[in-house]
């Protein structure tokens, strides 16, 4: 879908060697594939993107050259309005684009520029006002646990504290803490991810391009409305970014760059034709084989892919998906478990999880004795394999890892812990615990005797 609707919008903006070209492009993109197959929305969102793209195409043709109903500029910035707000539905940070669609409307508006912006503004907050509302009643947060998105990797809040925490000190935020993460990953994304952004190197041939002017309005135009994204785009990116983007540094929901690669190659394959059209080449027949020659180049990355080795079918550590399904298994539909990788749980074992806590002792305690009880914990080299010093020591005496210490050091569980049972074989890499030996029984057991790790059968 995202590729025919790319195809024919920049048959109309360009020409069908450029339209043909750039789908071929699109569909020899890596970094494309890796994202449909990854189980995010990312695919989704472009698809949006694009048709914002051709709502503000078509308006800015209706105020250039009106070929329609004079109410059709309104209606197309209802849709723009509308487009925004289903995007941010799909992923929130999508409704920052609604920033760059009021630039474009208040600049590029023509004379009724003032109402065009106000009403794309209006129908954007019709669309998302209702979820927001709800999420308001239900977690007192206007976009539930995102809206700390902002919070979380800052000095107060590093790595995955604030996920964690059951008490966080929101009070203690001070504004100083923002600029300081605005600046150390707009530097990083400036760096490293916003020169690859696109997945391939035609995005080099787009930042060439933005020298060149194009005699059609809608081709300069559009393009500053790309240029009215990337900034906005940077800066969210940066103050959004959690442990997410360090997990996986390039498929993540927090890559928003990536949203306007469509686009990017789109312009870039376009400026690849207007250099190519100024060369005098002395055989006709030379145009076909450097056009040949720069597909064949874009395309070898996904090429390169189906070449050995071989790549793991499981990203373990700390993800391995029949022993997260095995443990899932012991317990019942409504039961809980807690797990450094809940997602995981819930993904590939079906099972309600939680995050693992802060703390060993108390938090864990807050929440198997006053919310839910917790049937098992399931610990992964994501815990087991963590830094000795900054991640076990430091986090306190009753923290994970002096718990993991004393379990593999004495081989016995803490007297204090309530999860008694221990199955054999997940120690070094893994931990499971559980409240019975669910992995013999069927029915829970009267008593159980359990602490002593590796002695169950």
């Amino acid at each position: 879908g995202l590729i025919v609707a790319v195809f024919f919008l920049t048959k109309r903006l360009f020409d069908p060697t450029v339209a043909w070209f750039s789908a071929i492009v699109l569909f020899a993109t890596e970094l494309f594939w890796r994202f449909a197959v990854s189980g995010l929305s990312t695919m989704l969102v472009m698809l949006v993107f694009v048709g914002l793209l051709w709502c503000l195409v078509l308006l800015e043709r209706e105020v250039r050259e009106p070929q329609w109903n004079p109410r059709a500029v309104f209606g197309l910035a209802v849709l723009a309005g509308v487009l925004v707000g289903v995007g941010c539905l799909t992923r929130y940070a999508f409704g920052w684009f609604i920033v760059p669609v009021i630039a474009y409307l208040a600049v590029f508006g023509g004379p009724r520029r003032g109402v065009l912006w106000f009403v794309a503004l209006a129908s954007f907050l019709v669309v998302i006002s209702p979820w927001m509302l709800r999420n308001i009643w239900i977690s007192g947060a206007p976009f539930g646990t995102a809206t700390f998105s902002v919070v979380e990797g800052t000095l107060m809040f590093p790595d995955t504290r604030l996920g964690r925490s059951l008490t966080p000190e929101l009070g203690r935020i001070y504004p100083s803490m923002f600029f300081y993460k605005l600046f150390v990953n707009g530097k990083q994304i400036l760096l490293t991810e916003a020169p690859r952004f696109s997945g391939s190197w035609v995005a080099a041939f787009f930042l060439a391009g933005l020298l060149m002017s194009f005699r059609s309005p809608a081709l300069q135009r559009l393009r500053f409305f790309i240029l009215f994204c990337l900034p906005v785009l940077i800066v969210v990116q940066a103050l959004g970014r959690t442990h997410l983007t360090d997990d996986s540094p390039e498929i993540n929901s927090e890559n928003l760059l990536v949203i306007l690669a469509p686009i990017i190659i789109v312009y870039g394959v376009s400026f690849f034709f207007v250099l190519l059209d100024q060369l005098e080449l002395p055989l006709a027949f030379l145009r076909y084989v450097i056009m040949g020659a720069f597909g064949f180049v874009v395309c070898l990355p996904i090429l390169l892919v189906f070449l050995p080795p071989r790549p793991l079918a499981v990203a373990y550590p700390p993800y391995y998906p029949p022993v997260i399904q095995e443990v899932a298994s012991y317990l019942k539909e409504d039961e809980l478990m807690m797990s450094d990788v809940p997602w995981a749980v819930a993904w590939y074992g079906h099972r309600q999880s939680v995050w693992l806590t802060l703390n060993a002792q108390a938090d864990y305690l807050a929440i198997s004795d006053l919310q839910k009880p917790i049937n098992a914990l399931y610990l992964t080299p994501q815990t087991m394999d963590a830094k000795f010093l900054s991640q076990w020591v430091r986090a306190g005496e009753k923290s994970w890892g002096n718990f993991i210490l004393d379990s593999m050091i004495r081989r016995e569980i803490p007297p204090w812990f309530p999860l008694r049972a221990a199955p054999v074989g997940f120690l070094p890499e893994q931990l499971l615990l559980a409240d019975w030996e669910r992995w013999r029984l069927s029915t829970p057991p009267t008593r159980v005797d359990g602490g002593n790790l590796g002695t169950s059968p």
